[in-house]
C-alpha cells in the first residue's frame, strides 16, 4: 500500500477494495445529500429575517443551485452507473457548491464575514465524514476551495484586517486536521478490509 496515496499496489486489490467500499458506502451518501437538503432548507429559514434585499438572492441560490445540486446527486445514487462514477461525482458537486457558497456569502452585504469559512469548512468537512471521499480526493477538494476562498475574501474585501486572519487560521487549521482524519479514516478502511479478506481466506481453507 502506497504510504501517500493510500493505493494498494496490486491492481486487483485496489479495483475489490473499490467495489466494496462503493456498496458499502452508498448509504451514507445518501444520507449526507439528505442531510444536506435539510440544512439548506433550515439554515435559510434561520437566515431569512437578517437578509433584507439580498433575500430574493438567497432564494436563488439556495433554491437554484444548492438544493437542486443535492437533490441530482442523490438521484445519481439509484443508477447504475453509482458504482463506477461516484467519486467524480462527488468531487464535481463539494467543488461546485463550495464555489459558489463562497462566492455567494461574499456578495451579501448582509451576511456576516463569519459565515463564508464557517460554511466552507462544513462543506469539505462532509467530503471525508460521511461521503468518506479517498484521502487523494479530499486533498484535491480542499487545494481547490481554500485558495479560492482566499482570493475571494481579499478581491470583494469582505474581511477587515483581523477578520481575514482569522479567517486564514480557521480554514488552514482545519485543512490540515481534515487530511489527517480524511488519511487516517481510509488507512483503517483499507486495513480493516485486508484484515477481512485474510480472515475469509482462513475460513474456506478451515472448510477445505
Amino acid at each position: 500500500m502506497s504510504r501517500f496515496t493510500l493505493r494498494f499496489l496490486d491492481p486487483g486489490l485496489e479495483a475489490a477494495y473499490r467495489d466494496n467500499f462503493s456498496r458499502q458506502n452508498l448509504t451514507n451518501v445518501r444520507a449526507a445529500y439528505l442531510l444536506g437538503v435539510i440544512l439548506w432548507v433550515v439554515w435559510g429559514l434561520i437566515t431569512a429575517p437578517y437578509l433584507g434585499e439580498d433575500r430574493r438572492f438567497d432564494l436563488t441560490l439556495r433554491y437554484g443551485v444548492f438544493i437542486p445540486l443535492l437533490v441530482v446527486g442523490l438521484a445519481f445514487t439509484l443508477t447504475r452507473s453509482f458504482k463506477r462514477f461516484w467519486e467524480a461525482q462527488v468531487v464535481t458537486l463539494l467543488l461546485v457548491t463550495g464555489g459558489t457558497w463562497v462566492t455567494y456569502q461574499a456578495a451579501i452585504d448582509s451576511m456576516p464575514p463569519d459565515y463564508g469559512y464557517v460554511g466552507l469548512i462544513l462543506i469539505l468537512s462532509v467530503g471525508y465524514s460521511l461521503l468518506r471521499l479517498r484521502f487523494v480526493l479530499v486533498a484535491l477538494t480542499w487545494a481547490v476551495l481554500v485558495p479560492y476562498f482566499l482570493i475571494v475574501a481579499v478581491g470583494f474585501d469582505h474581511y477587515g484586517g483581523r477578520q481575514l486572519t482569522l479567517a486564514l487560521f480557521y480554514v488552514l487549521t482545519f485543512w490540515v486536521l481534515g487530511m489527517v482524519a480524511a488519511y487516517w479514516l481510509e488507512r483503517n478502511s483499507r486495513l480493516l478490509f485486508l484484515r477481512e479478506g485474510q480472515l475469509d481466506r482462513e475460513h474456506r481453507r478451515s472448510e477445505a
